[in-house]
């Protein structure tokens, strides 16, 4: 789908928001066209942790993979002089990378991979060299020279390569060691590479956080979140994030894609004083395995999910989807009917291929019907925009322009709410989840949701601007045991917006 000559489309737009320079239809084109997975599933699950640009780089010194397609990294760098541990460092267009050759320790890493190389900066290397020594940071002028000297060169060759004389360059680099305290140019590069090779390699070496989310979980909701793991029989742990009262009515709740979140303040307490017990499931850290198509993944969860939750509770329970996890609450409720008292859709997205009426959501769908290879393009892009803040707050904030509401939800969330952690863990470990979200969002849910038996409520805010209520009435119409509570002053986010109103709806 190409952008018209006058006007580009939503997608196109909210990406600029965030990258202007980028081209969206070139980026997706060309991550469709060329298959970086076996690199970049490495990467996300060796290196999830590693605060540092990464690159991998074949036995010709080429270029193969650089995370969130990084462009700091040339397409080749010499490796130089490796020492006996396998640490080297490397200058290349005025940047210093530090290189490590030790791929066996890795016995996953792809075939022919041979080394790593990670991008040090201005501000990354003067953290590091100045310990504790106060107004260290280093100009780009010194930051250039010391790369250089860490590379091997000496001071004439350093200065030869920067164009400048070997007395300026031998005054200015005892302006640096002034500011690191240290007193000759020896003991400055030894203690430099030491202290930079220990921070690396402590990051490299890290064992992959299994559990990261549920540190973020635990920072996020502190004392108000009880975690439970469960495994029944020879089948997958499932985690369940437990809130409310510990004996109250159950509600299973399926979060949206952005996270694993509810962004109210007091929703546990209000939880509590409803006689209400809710049970969340965080999809995105499942890791389910790459096995079968994400249909069968889908439908293998939500079996395993359903002896969970027998296990949680033996009544029958609210079932609420939220957004992306409208999908997965019909599907649940579709397959297991005699656990669901009541199934509520909050923030429904458009359904079926005759979209009413053109959104960012109606478009990504039609991309994706078009060309399925288009979800690697898609999701590759928005894990690039998610991983930074700054990237991230703008294209969001474009996306929810039209709807107050959600603007001052969505800066509440990144002020307060750890939005930017569960979205740079999320783009981190939760790659081929995303994708899966996306793949399963084009599935016929709709069906299963006409011919099910439980009563269905649409809980939808009049000025969604990604999911318009406008055809969500039309559903509802189509439905006869569903009923829609519309709220006026809620936009997409209508469960954070509106959660005390539909908690005294649940409780009554």
């Amino acid at each position: 789908m190409k952008d018209s000559p006058n006007s580009k489309s939503k997608l196109s737009q909210t990406v600029h928001s965030a990258l202007p320079d980028l081209s969206v239809e070139r980026f997706v084109d060309a991550a469709t066209e060329s298959d970086n997975s076996p690199y970049e599933r490495f990467v996300f699950r060796a290196f999830a942790q590693c605060s540092f640009p990464i690159a991998l780089f074949d036995q010709d010194n080429k270029l193969t993979y650089a995370r969130d397609l990084d462009p700091i990294f040339p397409d080749t760098i010499c490796d130089g002089g490796l020492s006996a541990n396998g640490c080297a460092f490397a200058v290349k267009n005025d940047a210093l990378f530090f290189i490590y050759d030790r791929i066996e320790r890795w016995p996953d890493a792809p075939k022919g991979t041979k080394f790593f190389a990670l991008h040090l900066d201005a501000d990354r290397l003067s953290s590091i060299a100045s310990n504790s020594a106060e107004n260290a940071a280093l100009t780009n002028s010194e930051y250039i020279l010391l790369a250089h000297l860490l590379q091997g060169d000496d001071l004439r060759t350093a200065a030869e390569s920067v164009g400048a004389s070997y007395d300026t360059k031998r005054k200015q680099i005892q302006k640096v060691m002034d500011k690191l305290g240290l007193h000759s140019q020896s003991a400055m590069l030894k203690s430099i590479a030491m202290d930079v090779a220990a921070r690396i390699l402590d990051e490299l070496f890290a064992q992959s956080q299994r559990d990261a989310e549920i540190a973020l979980a635990k920072k996020h909701y502190g004392r108000d979140i009880i975690i439970n793991r469960i495994t029944i029989g020879d089948g997958v742990e499932i985690p369940v994030w437990d809130f409310g009262a510990r004996t109250g009515r159950p509600i299973l709740y399926f979060h949206s894609l952005l996270a694993p979140v509810i962004f109210s303040d007091d929703f546990a307490l209000r939880l509590k004083q409803a006689n209400l017990r809710l049970l969340m499931v965080p999809r995105h850290f499942l890791g389910f395995g790459e096995i079968a198509s994400p249909d069968i993944r889908q439908a293998r969860l939500i079996a395993q999910l359903a002896e969970t939750v027998t296990y949680l509770s033996e009544d029958p329970m609210i079932v609420m989807g939220d957004s992306a996890g409208c999908a997965w609450a019909v599907r649940f409720a579709r397959a297991h009917t005699e656990l669901v008292s009541h199934l509520y859709l909050a923030a429904t997205p458009q359904s079926g291929n005759a979209w009413k009426r053109s959104t960012l959501f109606s478009e990504v769908s039609t991309r994706v019907r078009q060309n399925e290879r288009v979800i690697n393009g898609l999701t590759r892009l928005y894990n690039l925009i998610a991983r930074v803040p700054t990237l991230a707050k703008p294209a969001l904030g474009h996306m929810y322009r039209h709807s107050d509401h959600d603007q001052e939800t969505i800066k509440a969330a990144f002020d307060t709410g750890n939005l930017h952690q569960w979205l740079k863990l999320i783009a981190n470990q939760a790659v081929h989840a995303s994708m899966d979200e996306l793949i399963n969002l084009q599935r016929d849910w709709v069906s299963d949701l006409r011919n099910l038996n439980v009563p269905v409520t649409f809980l939808h805010g009049t000025t969604d601007p990604i999911c318009p209520i406008d055809e969500i009435k039309e559903l509802c119409n189509d439905i006869p045991q569903a009923t829609l509570a519309e709220f006026d002053d809620a936009g997409h986010f209508v469960i954070s917006q509106k959660f005390n109103q539909i908690i005294t709806g649940l409780a009554a």
